[in-house]
């Protein structure tokens, strides 16, 4: 699939997306690298595709920017966002300089879709699956309302039944919303909202909700302040018990080198940072620092905000106040993995129909004039066609209904098609600005001195050119999963170092989030390194100098003795 001609106006299947990755593989084959990272549960492979130039330097040996999309099976924006920006970066490396400059010194590695069997239900049939499709914790279908597409028109809306104890009513100022019904309101035509379906074993009396068979939320299975399902709904039987999880968790010890970690999600129009489970007071001052200010990239790119998981996202929905999110991968990659990590809930109509507000504490709650502001865009926008007009049914089970709602998975969940390139552009673009904060550790200058007749001084730069230290983080250098800077000095035979040992150890390096203090101060991002060789004829020596998340550089020095 040619992705020049492509116009990034709908969502591509698991063929379609594979063909995608695979026609960018063959494009570019010094730039790109198309493998798996692992299996589904179903047995489809979790592609990778690894964007660097193979000609300047080794990839591991360069700073890690990974970026995921579609961990949840219906958010299949955070795919699109993603091949969008590997095909912005190999498209571009031959005109723009930013573009050119990231690709020759890191290296991405870019996972399009985790959820891959979720979402290849979510494009195929009317289901809304939340991530896995592995039947947890019932193998069978449960008693109650379950989900189906019961008129038949390839969309799961809802349904309305007419009930004089209902909570609802039709909106009089417009009668495709429903406002809830007042604590003391009676005399008036009410009903009782049902997601459209079909109930198992009913009794003729109680319609209650059905467990999902599909209760796995592989973004609650990793092992950060993992708690059993019953403390966090769908965190699996125990942590990394998923094969997505666990193939991320397994990518990410063998790429040590990973710096920043970005995933793509939807639906609030924000940029999520940890912690998730833990208060901002209880992370380190300095990571806190790099967390806020990398994440306002996010504002000044998107126009979304960057917001902590736990101090202003992950509210309770039945008390006012903060609830922990357990198991999350943003957690994981920040506690564990050690890494600067953001999960961006893209995508956010509701915004643009009421203006910037935080949707994300609203979504569940919509007032008459938020519901009615909704409709005004919908019709403005989408001709009305983003909205199932109410109709009448009959229900093989309940008798007469209504069915009618918002068409969820491309207008509330995932951008309607001719919103999604300015999705991907915006979005891509985060991660590009975002990927320039990491750390680069370069040898600035040699200087070689002749002392005596054939011993030399040489004089070697280091510095960290980029604004995060080459630990990325303190809570990498607590987890000891950052090694420090080494500068090593290689020597032909017959030449030798008389002075001081061929390894010297930096340690870590601080980049501009420590030094941009007023007048110069703080910690400085330089470091020289020195050794006295013996080099009794001419020779060329080379210095390499490094960590895995600063990435290595190396630069030769010919040692001529005077005549």
């Amino acid at each position: 699939m040619k992705l020049e001609d492509f116009t990034w106006d709908r969502y591509l299947k698991y063929d379609e997306l594979t063909a995608a990755l695979r026609w960018l593989a063959e494009t570019y084959p010094d730039l790109c690298e198309m493998y798996s990272i692992g299996k589904t549960w179903q047995g489809r492979d979790i592609w990778c595709l690894e964007v660097t130039n193979k000609k300047i330097g080794k990839p591991s040996e360069k700073p890690g920017l990974y970026v995921d999309g579609n961990t949840h099976a219906g958010e299949v924006t955070g795919s699109m966002i993603c091949l969008y920006s590997a095909w912005s970066l190999l498209s571009n490396y031959a005109t723009d300089p930013k573009t050119r400059l990231l690709v020759d010194t890191r290296t991405f590695y870019i996972v399009p879709r985790l959820s891959v069997d979720g979402a290849e239900l979510y494009l195929t049939e009317p289901y809304i699956p939340r991530s896995s499709i592995r039947p947890w914790p019932y193998e069978e279908e449960q008693d109650g309302l379950n989900p189906y597409d019961i008129d038949g028109d390839g969309i799961i809306a809802q349904m309305r039944v007419e009930d004089e104890n209902g909570a609802w009513r039709v909106s009089e100022k417009d009668p495709r919303v429903m406002v809830r019904r007042k604590p003391n309101e009676f005399g008036g035509k009410y009903y009782t909202v049902y997601q459209e379906g079909y109930i198992k074993n009913w009794n003729g009396v109680e319609v209650k909700p059905a467990p999902s068979r599909w209760g796995l939320d592989v973004n609650r299975n990793y092992a950060a302040n993992w708690q059993q399902d019953y403390m966090q709904p769908g965190a699996g039987p125990y942590p990394f018990s998923e094969p997505e999880s666990r193939s991320v968790a397994e990518f990410f010890e063998s790429h040590p080198n990973i710096a920043l970690a970005q995933s793509y999600h939807t639906f609030s129009g924000v940029v999520l940072r940890p912690g998730a489970a833990k208060a901002d007071k209880d992370l380190s001052p300095k990571d806190l620092k790099a967390l806020k200010e990398i994440g306002a990239i996010g504002l000044e790119t998107t126009g979304y905000p960057c917001v902590g998981v736990y101090e202003d996202f992950a509210l309770s929905k039945d008390i006012v106040g903060k609830r922990p999110l357990w198991g999350v991968a943003l957690e994981w990659m920040f506690e564990h993995a050690g890494v600067i990590a953001y999960s961006t809930e893209v995508w956010d109509m509701p915004n643009r129909a009421m203006g910037r507000k935080d949707s994300y504490k609203t979504l569940m709650d919509w007032t008459e004039e938020e519901n009615i502001q909704m409709q005004k865009w919908n019709d403005e926008n989408l001709n009305g066609e983003g909205f199932i007009n109410w109709r009448p049914f009959n229900h093989p089970q309940l008798g007469p209904v209504e069915i009618g709602g918002w068409k969820h998975k491309f207008v509330i969940q995932n951008p309607p098609p001719k919103f999604l390139r300015q999705e991907c552009e915006k979005n891509s673009n985060l991660f590009i600005e975002m990927a320039l904060t990491t750390p680069l550790v370069r040898i600035t200058r040699i200087e070689v001195e002749e002392v005596a007749k054939g011993v030399y001084n040489v004089k070697v730069a280091v510095r960290n050119m980029g604004y995060l230290p080459t630990n990325v983080t303190d809570q990498a250098k607590k987890n000891k999963k950052a090694k420090p800077v080494k500068a090593t000095i290689e020597l032909p035979e017959g030449a030798a170092v008389v002075g001081g040992t061929k390894e010297i150890e930096i340690g870590h390096m601080e980049g501009r989030l420590s030094v941009g203090r007023p007048f110069g101060g703080g910690p400085q991002t330089e470091h020289l390194c020195q050794w006295v060789v013996s080099a009794p004829s001419p020779v060329t020596v080379s210095v390499k100098a490094g960590n895995e998340r600063g990435g290595f550089d190396t630069k030769e020095v010919r040692l001529i003795p005077k005549a």
